[in-house]
């Protein structure tokens, strides 16, 4: 059946943005991002396996009220933003579902359905031009994106999802880099623009007037308008003077305004050009509450120093692939009552917050936080209490 045209009725979108199909006479069909519920389309069938097909849409025979046109000229050859094709109220929406299902399928015997179905939703303040990092890939001095599924190359002139003094520089940094995949970021402070192969700083905001400078290989969140958003909410789900650990501490994105909140923090953090920015703005601050340590988390030496802390809170904002060695050992700090896990994947998240689950915790709150308009990807915050603390 592969490479054969089907016509099917798009029930939902599942993780990733894919669309799901059931059609009477064949097995469920994946469909690759494009396409929105309720839709009627004509697709190709490209894979076949066991359980399901997967298929590309060829044709929307019968669109969604929601469809609208994408605005962007390399769309749907480039893969950056397949949710553009709606507002981004229908996206949000979209991503609550998404949300609900994923975890519903994961969690779903140990936390109550009221609790997945209902997460606080927080929306991007900027729908477009909210990008102040991303990859940017080059090919013969001009820039490039990646296609949809695919590493075929995307030539491009500007991206919509760059903040404006980025996009603009795109074509600059292109000429001055060699042929490859590149980390690019820019400053909201002042717009300097550099690339990870520079090594000037970048000045980057955060709450309570605070500043950190970063060089642009460092990992901050690209979204900066919706980031002074998910500090304060972190910061309030720290009760106050709780001693906080701060682990994948990054250059001190939730830990540095957690100090000057007076929570005393101890950030952990395995690169160390990050957790010097950090060092130095606590000190440039005064912020004698916030230590940090250099630390692989998923070595045992790095927790003797956290032990020794004695955190009331955690909060981890571990990598997209997922923490487990270090799910183990926070089961093991008898000071702890509260985790505040952050994660931008999911379905890896949900198998971290399981092992939680089953040892005592509960899942008391769950927010999603829009960091990525009009891509499907979002970011989930997890609140978990051990059981029978007052949180």
């Amino acid at each position: 059946m592969s490479d054969s045209l089907m016509r099917l009725r798009v029930e939902k979108l599942i993780w990733r943005g894919r669309g799901l199909a059931r059609p009477a006479d064949a097995p469920v069909v994946i469909v690759e991002p494009g396409v929105l519920p309720g839709e009627e389309i004509q697709a190709r069938i490209t894979k076949r396996h066991k359980d399901y097909l997967r298929a590309k849409c060829e044709t929307v025979l019968e669109p969604a009220s929601e469809r609208r046109p994408h605005p962007c000229p390399a769309s749907p050859a480039c893969g950056g933003c397949r949710f553009g094709i709606t507002s981004q109220r229908t996206q949000l929406a979209l991503k609550q579902a998404i949300m609900a299902d994923t975890l519903r399928r994961h969690l779903g015997k140990e936390v109550p359905a009221s609790v997945l179905e209902s997460p606080q939703v927080v929306p991007s303040p900027k729908g477009w031009r909210y990008r102040w990092r991303g990859q940017l890939h080059v090919h013969q001095g001009q820039p490039h994106l990646l296609g949809q599924g695919s590493h075929a190359k995307v030539p491009i002139e500007r991206c919509l999802l760059f903040a404006r003094p980025l996009a603009e520089a795109l074509p600059r940094l292109a000429r001055d880099l060699p042929d490859g995949r590149h980390t690019v970021a820019a400053s909201p402070v002042d717009h300097a623009v550099a690339s990870a192969l520079e090594t000037h700083r970048l000045s980057l905001p955060l709450p309570g007037g605070l500043a950190v400078d970063v060089l642009p290989q460092t990992f901050f969140q690209a979204n900066q308008s919706l980031n002074p958003t998910l500090v304060e909410h972190i910061r309030s789900w720290c009760p106050a003077g709780s001693r906080v650990a701060d682990l994948y501490a990054g250059a001190g994105n939730f830990g540095l305004p957690l100090a000057q909140a007076g929570n005393p923090v101890f950030a952990v953090e395995g690169d160390g050009p990050a957790l010097q920015a950090a060092r130095t703005t606590a000190a440039r601050s005064g912020l004698d509450h916030w230590q940090g340590r250099q630390a692989d988390l998923r070595h045992e030496r790095a927790w003797k120093p956290i032990l020794e802390f004695q955190p009331d809170v955690v909060v981890a904002d571990p990598p997209r692939s997922g923490s487990g060695p270090v799910c183990r050992h926070l089961l093991h700090i008898p000071s702890l009552e509260r985790i505040i896990w952050i994660s931008c994947d999911l379905t890896n998240s949900a198998r971290d917050v399981r092992s939680f689950l089953t040892q005592g915790w509960q899942l008391t709150s769950l927010a999603l936080f829009d960091m990525f308009p009009q891509t499907w990807h979002m970011e989930g915050v997890f609140i978990l209490d051990r059981r029978g603390s007052n949180g």
